[in-house]
């Protein structure tokens, strides 16, 4: 049942307020054809508007079978509840009198949804008109399609404003006829300026007058028992699709400049990303992976000797280079550099001062290196010499025991980067990073290198280092948590400056004594370790912060806190932290805590920790079989972060156009940013040109049961093509684009090496950008439709 109680409508004028409805109470049967009389400008047609939803009441309350219509969606209650017959027809020129009248249906299965189609043609007397356009249609028959496309919705109530009104007698005669038979299953409202015919057909007849019902009369007591019902009328995709896609024939010129200005904006878009991602340790991986080389890594401790980098030192290593890919306990002063199995491709891309066969007991080495390590590490010992040619076949010895025989030494241009102690000059060392190569492989040389087989490294002992890790574990690179499996191990002659909390409730210093500490004399056989691995080791979850905090406050008040660190002066035999990940240590007693939430740390005396006290491995070189590495851009990036890179002329291509790439990306960020603005703007004011070209369209969707969202995706699907169109050109311009770029910066050396590509970053930025501009380009019709259905299609008149 439909209701009205105390409704009034006022329209707000420029002069005054204009009232259209003045306290209207009606009540509707679920059946019947209802006559709505009055004069032109009485307010029965605001009233008819109000009872479908396409305007809203400014006073009172209208009920839907009992529920409140402000409680039911508006757009609900236009697709499911009524159906509405305009007076202009209001039929949608673009579609045919077939996709008129199946806009919305009960169902979205083609051979149903034609079937109901054809019946109700038949039903209005248009049998095999569905192929015809609206423009081909007399006035009578668009009429006919009008209550046709009401009837496939198959709602429980028909509202027609002024149906025959534009008709002549014969064809409003034809129409009422089929209004009437409609209203013995559903309630037909008729807004009708014929009382002749309206008396003929009528089962009641509401007159109004100056927005007031003047008389209410039923002449017709005949009525059928029908519930009322409530259906779920949709609108299928491929109408949604095929609607919007009309659009595209509209606006030509603008459609092709906005869809020119997508293709600029995404092609910079994506260029600014793949220069922002260039990745050197990627492309370096590939280069590499193939290779067939042993690296050397040096991972761990600070190296003695005149030539001390600033990084190159990997302290868990374990979590860059699986162990299954390592022989590890070699000491040599080196950062990255080759192990080289007989591989002649390498080694005859140098120039030599001389150079014989290697066997087992030789290596090639650098004049660098033989002019800045071994000449100034004065562990080495070398035959005099006056002339590097003197050096053929002369042996080296490291504290008197033999290392290897120089077979060869490589020409390097070290003089122009290097002062005569072996220190890089700043202005050829610009940054760690972008140009460390260009220093380090200028005019591919390689400075810290030394070139042989296996087992001159097996036997090699170059330098030494003091920070040992716990060995057969894998750790995240980078956290900063606390982890137990990785331990530094901090000698007291070199790290003495930090207190320890001990058991008397004073602090331990090995330096000084005050107030607050007492000095303390270590032992060999004793140990100080941080909070976070006490609480490890003994599964403790201590809060170290308010502990120290405690422990301070009743050193000031006098009391010192007493045997309150439990473990505290035990002797340790063994420290087990599972089956796979232990450390032991045996007979170290453990007389301090050093309060440190981050670092797992043993503080002791050198000779505290020997082979017989502890199971952990002194790392300072391994030997990394690169063949077998499975993640190697993982890998070098993890490398790079230690300020370690690949040495070697093919890798120093990808190293040496960072700059460049960097100083691209600038360009491409601005060029993205206008452009993506220019297109912005553009497909905004292509959309904003159709909503006016198409408001009175819109109304009518918006009025016949639509959605607001499925109106925007109807004319969103234009925009939505340009932007797919867009995507694919975009993608085949950047593929051309990096294919040439990657030419012009070919590798004669090195054979094709593939700098530039569209990578995944690149590719979702390109989608995330057009998914923007689309999203972005529905808000003007969304905004537009918060508007009434009648308001909309009004100001398009």
């Amino acid at each position: 049942m439909l209701e009205l109680k105390n409704v009034s409508k006022i329209y707000n004028g420029k002069a005054e307020d204009v009232t259209a409805l003045d306290s209207v109470d009606l009540k509707f049967d679920n059946t019947g054809l209802v006559f709505i009389l009055g004069e032109s400008g009485s307010g029965k047609t605001t009233l008819l508007n109000i009872l479908g939803g396409i305007d809203k009441e400014t006073n009172g309350e209208v009920f839907i079978d009992g529920t409140l219509l402000k409680d039911i969606s508006y757009e609900k209650y236009r697709r499911d509840i009524i159906s509405f017959v305009f007076q202009d027809y209001n039929l949608l020129p673009k579609l045919n009198v077939y996709e008129n009248i199946s806009l919305l249906t009960t169902t979205k299965d083609e051979e149903e949804k034609e079937k109901i189609t054809k019946d109700i043609l038949h039903k209005v007397g248009l049998d095999r008109f569905e192929k015809r356009d609206i423009e081909e249609l007399s006035g009578g028959q668009r009429q006919r399609v009008a209550i046709a496309r009401a009837l496939a919705k198959n709602c429980q109530i028909l509202l027609c404003d002024e149906p025959t009104g534009n008709l002549d007698s014969k064809t409003s005669a034809e129409i009422f006829n089929i209004l009437k038979d409609i209203s013995k299953e559903k309630l037909v409202i008729v807004v009708s300026h014929n009382e002749e015919l309206s008396k003929k057909y009528g089962d009641r007849f509401i007159y109004i007058k100056d927005g007031k019902i003047e008389k209410d009369e039923t002449v017709s007591e005949e009525r059928r028992d029908i519930e009322f019902k409530t259906l779920n009328n949709q609108i299928s995709f491929k109408t949604i699709i095929r609607y919007g896609l009309n659009n595209l024939s509209r606006f030509k010129f603008k459609t092709i400049v906005s869809c020119v200005l997508l293709i600029l904006s995404m092609v910079s878009l994506c260029a600014m990303v793949i220069s922002l991602t260039y990745n050197s340790e990627h492309i370096n991986a590939g280069l590499s992976n193939g290779d067939k080389i042993e690296y050397v890594v040096k991972n761990a401790g600070t190296a003695d000797g005149p030539f001390n980098s600033n990084g190159g030192e990997i302290s868990n290593i374990e979590s860059i280079i699986p162990n299954e890919h390592r022989i590890d306990g070699y000491k040599f002063l080196n950062s990255i550099f080759y192990i080289v199995n007989d591989n002649e491709e390498i080694l005859d891309n140098y120039d030599y001062y001389f150079r014989g066969p290697l066997d087992n007991e030789s290596c090639y080495i650098t004049d660098y290196y033989l002019e800045v390590v071994l000449k100034f590490d004065s562990s080495f010992e070398l035959s005099d010499y006056e002339e590097i040619e003197d050096l053929t076949d002369a042996k080296v010895y490291y504290k008197g025991i033999f290392q290897y025989k120089i077979a060869g030494v490589i020409k390097t241009d070290y003089i122009d980067f290097f002062t005569p102690e072996g220190r890089i000059i700043d202005k050829h060392y610009k940054t760690k990073h972008a140009n460390s190569i260009e220093a380090h492989c200028k005019e591919r040389c390689e400075y810290d290198i030394l070139f042989g087989k296996k087992a001159v490294c097996e036997r090699a002992t170059f330098a030494r280092s003091g920070l040992v890790i716990k060995e057969n574990v894998e750790i995240n690179y980078g956290t900063k948590t606390c982890y137990p499996y990785e331990v530094n191990i901090l000698y007291n002659e070199a790290n003495s400056e930090y207190e320890f909390l001990k058991n008397d409730g004073y602090y331990g210093s090995l330096e000084y004594e005050d107030r607050y500490t007492k000095k303390v004399i270590m032992k060999d056989d004793e140990v100080v370790i941080s909070s976070c691995l006490y609480n490890y080791i003994y599964n403790e979850s201590i809060d170290w912060a308010d502990f120290d905090a405690s422990y301070h406050n009743n050193i000031t008040w006098g009391t010192p806190l007493v045997d309150s660190i439990e473990h505290l002066n035990e002797t340790i035999s063994v420290i087990n932290h599972g089956e796979d990940n232990n450390i032991s240590i045996h007979n170290v007693k453990i007389i301090g805590v050093v309060y440190d939430k981050d670092k797992n740390i043993i503080y002791s005396n050198f000779g505290a920790l020997n082979s017989s006290t502890v199971n952990l491995n002194e790392r300072y070189i391994s030997i990394v079989n690169w063949e077998k590495i499975g993640n190697k851009t993982w890998t070098l990036d993890a490398l790079r972060r230690k300020d370690l890179l690949l040495s070697g002329a093919k890798f120093e291509v990808a190293y040496s156009y960072e700059y460049i790439v960097k100083l691209m990306s600038y360009t491409f960020i601005t060029f993205a940013a206008i452009f993506m603005l220019f297109a912005i703007f553009s497909i905004i004011n292509l959309v904003i040109h159709r909503i006016n070209d198409n408001k009175r369209e819109i109304g009518i969707l918006y009025a016949t049961g639509c959605s607001k969202l499925e109106i925007i995706w109807m004319y969103l699907a234009s925009i939505i093509f340009l932007a797919v169109l867009a995507l694919i050109i975009s993608v085949v311009v950047l593929t051309m684009a990096c294919t040439i770029l990657n030419f012009v910066f070919l590798s004669v050396d090195f054979g094709y090496i593939w700098l530039f590509y569209p990578n995944i970053p690149s590719i979702l930025s390109l989608i995330a950008g057009l998914f923007m501009i689309v999203l972005i380009s529905g808000i003007p019709l969304y905004k537009y439709l918060k508007k009434s259905p009648i308001e909309i299609i009004r100001k398009s008149n």
